[in-house]
């Protein structure tokens, strides 16, 4: 029973369709079971007075072609949610899980935008040549459960009288003795046990970290340069301090999915990579509990994905982790409780209350 699920992450390519001045963002989950395929996204922030249409994009000869998977409703929150399962028939010849691209559009409008567009490896340019293949694919309804029938209970079976036997009468001693003080016999269903009580064993034990006095201080092994590409990702770092956490294993980039999560020339001399906790590939030295953090938990509940960050010109590998996010003061205090000391804007802009981005860590 082969089974598939990708996760794409959704960002805004137009202006003009957030909410209450706010970026638009989202994910989309693609799932595929033997030939039975389902197509989930979310979204928040986007504007609730456009009318908007969810496509998957196909690359069809050197243009593109867009199969129009339904409208995307968005409440007065500008929050919105689809859920389509989806046929081979309905998809006239292409792979489900070929899609190059999922775009949010607007409809009702020959503007050629995408108020949301993920994609499943590299960005493609399928505005250049984008055509409407097909018409918006109907919700197929649940099938009706079929009616139970009752069941009439097995009338009760009688067991036949046990015969009385007789019994003997018992002999006398000749001279009486004294009977036994009576002794209480406590019954085993309510019988006291003095044996400890299993705990689960799936209990998560608890992690203490060692204090700060304990902790062995590090140099820095950046070279200059490293320094400067680091310094454009955490502007408020005056110094650049050497990462106390390591990897238990070396990081092979070329087996992950490539990501662009800033915009604006943020992350410069940077190569980023996303992952998800079906991947098991970042395991921390120091931090072998981290991915099981509840601060960290919540974030990819929403968002599905985290980030991996290269410097693409250090002889030395020197990477950052990233938590996506929307930024908060109290949700910063959590992050650099756990090691997240910068959060770093989506956009190149300063961080501000409710904005979208990361959470970002220094690893070795």
């Amino acid at each position: 029973m082969a089974y598939t699920r990708l996760f794409i992450p959704l960002a805004s390519e137009a202006t003009g369709y957030g909410f209450k001045g706010r970026t638009p963002v989202g994910r989309c989950v693609m799932e595929e079971q033997n030939g039975a395929a389902k197509l989930t996204l979310s979204a928040q922030d986007l504007r609730p007075e456009t009318r908007y249409g969810v496509f998957m994009i196909f690359a069809d000869g050197g243009r593109y072609a867009g199969v129009n998977v339904g409208p995307l409703a968005v409440d007065a929150k500008g929050k919105a949610e689809m859920r389509r399962s989806i046929e081979k028939t309905q998809l006239y010849g292409h792979v489900f899980n070929e899609a190059a691209a999922i775009a949010v559009m607007p409809m009702g409008t020959t503007r050629m935008e995408a108020p949301l567009c993920g994609y499943r490896n590299e960005p493609v340019a399928w505005r250049n040549g984008f055509y409407e293949k097909t018409t918006p694919i109907k919700e197929t309804p649940p099938p009706k459960p079929e009616p139970l029938k009752p069941e009439l209970p097995e009338p009760p079976k009688l067991k036949p009288p046990e015969p009385e036997l007789l019994k003997p009468e018992p002999i006398k001693p000749e001279s009486p003795e004294p009977e036994p003080p009576a002794v209480m016999v406590i019954p085993e269903e309510v019988a006291v046990t003095t044996e400890p009580v299993p705990f689960d064993e799936e209990v998560i034990p608890t992690v203490i970290l060692p204090a700060e006095e304990e902790m062995i201080p590090t140099e820095s092994v950046l070279s200059e340069e490293e320094k400067e590409v680091l310094s454009d990702l955490f502007p408020h770092t005056e110094t650049v301090k050497a990462p106390v956490t390591r990897f238990n294993a070396p990081i092979d980039f070329s087996v992950m999915r490539s990501i662009s999560p800033f915009v604006g020339g943020s992350g410069a001399g940077m190569k980023w990579a996303r992952f998800t906790l079906n991947d098991k590939i970042i395991v921390l030295d120091d931090k072998p509990d981290l991915f099981s953090e509840a601060f960290v938990l919540a974030s990819y509940e929403v968002y599905a994905h985290f980030i991996l960050g290269e410097v693409s010109d250090s002889e030395t590998p020197e990477y950052v982790i990233g938590v996506p996010g929307r930024y908060s003061a109290a949700q910063n205090t959590q992050a650099k409780k756990l090691g997240f000391d910068e959060f770093k804007c989506y956009e190149d802009i300063e961080t501000a209350e409710d904005e979208f981005g990361y959470w970002l860590m220094f690893v070795g």
